[in-house]
């Protein structure tokens, strides 16, 4: 239901305000153009949100790695990544959680962290993925943080890495940057 509602955001009413834009542009109404290019935008972020189209597109490993070139390319962060190959462990429903997970942690990042660099290391062991994402911001108390896990998107990651029966492990530190590491078992 999640994909076909994503679809029909996408296609159908994601279609019509391209059509609309590009009849604005030729009046040359600026203002006009915005608001529709903000509409597609949002359209586009609950579209991607549904159903990561990536992940049916090109596999869990693949979108990771798309997810993490689209942030390389498109913001002032640079970011490396070393990403196994992590197709056909999880079911498709687990996959869509950690993709999430990667999102929510990278998006983080990028809204809170200050950063000038990331890395993004995906390991697979005989019974066990492993992922380690870090960033060399500004860092945080994470004693402190976590007394009000909602305001950095944590809780949704702890739930998230608990749906999958894994562990999260933050270790950040003012000043110095954060690294959120999570072990999902695959057995």
């Amino acid at each position: 239901e999640r994909r076909r509602i994503s679809k029909d955001l996408h296609d159908g009413l994601g279609q019509r305000l391209l059509l609309i834009k590009n009849n604005v542009v030729k009046t040359k109404d600026e203002d006009t153009k915005k608001l529709v290019e903000t509409a597609i935008d949002e359209v586009r972020a609950i579209s991607r949100n549904l159903h990561p189209f990536q992940l049916q597109e090109l596999g869990i490993t693949k979108a990771i790695e798309y997810t993490v070139n689209q942030i390389d390319e498109n913001t002032s962060l640079f970011i490396s990544s070393e990403i196994d190959n992590i197709d056909n462990i999880f079911s498709k429903k687990q996959e869509v959680n950690l993709f999430r997970i990667v999102q929510e942690t990278l998006s983080n990042i990028i809204k809170h962290a200050d950063a000038e660099a990331g890395k993004v290391v995906v390991k697979r062991y005989p019974h066990l993925v492993s992922i380690s994402i870090r960033d060399n911001g500004v860092g945080f108390d994470f004693s402190e943080k976590y007394q009000n896990v909602k305001s950095l998107g944590l809780k949704t990651l702890f739930e998230r890495t608990k749906l999958l029966n894994g562990q999260m492990k933050v270790q950040s530190k003012k000043n110095n940057g954060t690294l959120i590491e999570f072990h999902f078992p695959t057995a």
